[in-house]
């Protein structure tokens, strides 16, 4: 039995749907080897909060994104999201065409380093749900860099409900 040829099959439809254009079409194929033979990216998020960040991307469109975070009101911070990625957005120049705009849905939980007062947004621990919007850049050649700005609305749920807003600028190395 033949073994299913899944980067034939991706060129075919890439032709396919763009008919006269075979340079965009190739750029589509070699953009999409090269995020999934590079999938896990490690990192830094500079902002509100600040810390480590690392991402694993799950095909060309989807993501999952780690964070262990410090934030400047004084909350250690954990997170994870699933981003989805619109890529090819933009057409233009060669460094518009790795730009791409991310939506995603994720949880979190913070824990206070200090001691507060206890007002719903002083808790000393809390769940949270997060809303990243942002946009990412990925750098075409080696090393494989790709830098990204996002800010993110949520929402605490647990124990106590009130609004929060982060966000950040960030790299990250894939490997």
């Amino acid at each position: 039995m033949k073994k299913f040829a899944p980067r034939g099959v991706l060129i075919f439809v890439a032709f396919l749907c763009l008919g006269s254009s075979p340079t965009f079409a190739a750029r589509t194929i070699a953009r999409l080897d090269s995020s999934m033979s590079h999938p896990f990216g490690l990192g830094v998020i500079l902002g509100e909060p600040t810390g480590f960040n690392a991402a694993y991307n799950m095909n060309e469109n989807a993501k999952t994104d780690f964070g262990l975070t410090y934030s400047f009101r004084e909350y250690f911070m954990m997170y994870s999201d699933l981003d989805w990625h619109f890529r090819h957005l933009f057409h233009g120049p060669e460094a518009l065409q790795f730009l791409s705009p991310y939506l995603g849905g994720g949880l979190g939980f913070r824990i206070s380093t200090k001691e507060r007062k206890h007002t719903p947004a002083e808790d000393q621990s809390n769940g949270f749900i997060r809303i990243p919007l942002g946009l990412q850049w990925d750098y075409p050649r080696q090393p494989r860099i790709a830098v990204f700005a996002e800010i993110v609305p949520g929402m605490s749920f647990v124990p106590s409900a009130f609004f929060l807003l982060q966000g950040g600028l960030g790299i990250r190395y894939y490997f």
